[in-house]
């Protein structure tokens, strides 16, 4: 990494202590000055090693800054408490603020500064990257403005750290769920809008990237009730920071909405998406991946030796629409898998 970089992202994390809203935290410090002359990201580089960087690993090179500003560390460690406190950025809960916020909010801070770098540096991952819309593809959606206000706060929340966080701290891949997501949703709804279907990409996108952000909110009596809650708390997210188009589509992704007629392509595209990335735990541990719409049937099946009939056939039901829609896909062109992209029909 060349000195010119690092002096960008130097600045970068200085300019992100010191705007809105993290200012209140660093108000006085003298920390930020030493930042500033003694060039502090040239300290991270070596962690560019051509892997991906671990939390853990950036945690010990910034043990001083942090015992600096909360003066300890908080019970249950850096890395448990920069994840809680990210979680109530999301869905606050009425409590006094902590002696270690500070600390937690430099520690984020760095990590979205380090993290924006290594996605320079890397080829581009489905499981743990969101190749999010540019400027000019937002600009052409009706849901522009919702979108562009979604990417703000994915940013001022540290919703992306929050998740590689997750998986460090937690059993689960939460992260790698919904970027394979938003990477299939979103690179069907472009070869559909190429071949002329109208798709607002900006709907796909955000629906997408937001769909199971809710789970964060489910705490306490709620956490055991994640796959029936996460839909309430992901419409709560999204509509209460004014994105009620992408909340519509976001929260009303689960494969029983299939019932229903008329349902728009945006919706369309994330139910399907949703479908084929699944999870298998084993040890303890998630693992998740992309599978195609018949392997992640069959993986569904597999799991219900005690279902009543009525909701096999539910699934069934679910499974035959999803696959006439990947037919119209492949109908108009678009590859729902790696490789060359399917004919497309005249009719």
């Amino acid at each position: 990494m060349n000195r010119k970089r690092i002096r960008q992202m130097n600045t970068a994390l200085l300019r992100r202590l010191t705007g809105r809203p993290t200012a209140e935290y660093f108000s006085g410090q003298p920390l930020l000055e030493r930042l500033e002359s003694e060039n502090y990201i040239q300290r991270f580089a070596p962690l560019y090693d051509g892997t991906r960087l671990r939390c853990g690993d950036v945690l010990e090179l910034c043990r001083p800054e942090l015992a600096e500003l909360s003066g300890g560390e908080p019970e249950g460690g850096w890395l448990r408490f920069a994840y809680d406190f990210a979680r109530r950025q999301l869905f606050p809960e009425k409590e006094a603020p902590a002696a270690y916020d500070a600390g937690a909010v430099f520690f984020l801070s760095l990590l979205q500064v380090l993290f924006a770098a290594e996605r320079e540096k890397l080829p581009f991952d489905p499981a743990w990257d969101l190749a999010f819309l540019s400027e000019a593809e937002a600009a052409e959606c009706a849901c522009g403005a919702s979108y562009r206000q979604m990417l703000r706060q994915w940013k001022r929340e540290y919703v992306y750290e929050m998740m590689r966080l997750g998986l460090e701290v937690t059993p689960y891949r939460t992260l790698e769920h919904i970027a394979g997501v938003h990477h299939i949703a979103l690179t069907c709804g472009r070869a559909l809008r190429r071949s002329g279907t109208a798709v607002d990409l900006a709907l796909v996108s955000g629906s997408a990237a937001g769909h199971d952000i809710g789970k964060f909110g489910c705490r306490g009596a709620d956490a055991k009730r994640i796959p029936y809650l996460h839909y309430y708390y992901t419409w709560q997210w999204l509509s209460g920071h004014g994105m009620e188009h992408i909340a519509h589509i976001s929260a009303n992704h689960s494969t029983w909405d299939l019932e229903f007629e008329n349902l728009p392509v945006e919706s369309l595209l994330l139910i399907y998406a949703d479908f084929r990335v699944r999870g298998t735990r084993e040890g303890g541990r998630e693992t998740v991946r992309i599978y195609s719409l018949a392997e992640a049937y069959a993986m569904i099946l597999s799991k219900l030796a005690d279902v009543t009939p009525e909701k096999e056939r539910r699934y069934r039901t679910v499974y035959t629409k999803l696959r006439d829609f990947e037919a119209y896909l492949h109908s108009r062109g678009a590859a729902t898998e790696p490789g060359p992209a399917p004919q497309r029909e005249s009719r």
